[in-house]
């Protein structure tokens, strides 16, 4: 008998290009104060929400380099050009952007693309479907092992 407690949810159907083993690896992402999910249930504007974070955080960082950088140096310019929104807030729950651990080949971490990026960026951006109960609860340790 189930717990009373205990809530129970239905499956998710999950798309073709997402597997069991990518939604364990996003659940087990140790996450950061700084990452940003922009959480939104299909079709319902999640591109051009991540547009709109995406600029203003692209806004921060160049009001940030330009207050720092004095006028005449070429040290301030932003290189953060993109050809699509998911370069900077990809899509958490695809297969393409998880990969195998070099340690341990059952463990995945994220994609060395997806970490360049959000290391150019300052910070981990991603869109997802998934549900609460499937995204990641613990936060980084300074150490870089998980906390509760």
């Amino acid at each position: 008998k189930a717990s009373s407690t205990m809530t129970t949810f239905p499956p998710m159907p999950l798309l073709p290009i997402t597997s069991p083993s990518t939604i364990s690896a996003c659940r087990e992402l140790p996450l950061r104060p700084s990452d940003i999910f922009i959480c939104s249930y299909p079709k319902s504007g999640t591109t051009w929400t991540q547009h709109i974070v995406l600029t203003l955080l692209l806004a921060d960082r160049k009001y940030k380099i330009a207050a720092s950088t004095p006028c005449d140096s070429d040290a301030g310019k932003d290189d953060l050009a993109y050809n699509h929104v998911s370069d900077y807030a990809p899509f958490f729950e695809i297969d393409a952007h998880w990969q195998s651990s070099s340690s341990t080949n059952s463990t995945k971490v994220l994609a060395d693309s997806v970490r360049e990026n959000h290391d150019r960026l300052g910070r981990r951006v991603f869109n997802t479907h998934l549900r609460w109960d499937m995204l990641p609860k613990q936060r980084e340790a300074s150490s870089g092992t998980p906390q509760n």
